[in-house]
């Protein structure tokens, strides 16, 4: 469940700005999503935790770039 990933977090006072981070072809990005974590991206698949940020890839990338 996406709320195990943001449970630091959470504790932390999370309440609508989520920090979270993003590896595709090499490149390593953190990024932030602003609402509730009902609406965070579905096509993103769990990789590792980086301290209380949680990375993720697309679940949909190939080694093509598809």
């Amino acid at each position: 469940m996406i709320l195990n990933y943001f449970r630091e977090q959470i504790e932390g006072g999370a309440t609508d700005n989520w920090f979270y981070g993003t590896e595709m072809n090499g490149e390593v990005r953190v990024e932030r999503h602003r609402g509730s974590l009902d609406v965070f991206p579905t096509n993103l698949k769990f990789v590792r935790m980086a301290g209380s940020v949680p990375f993720f890839t697309l679940d949909t990338y190939d080694e093509r770039g598809n």
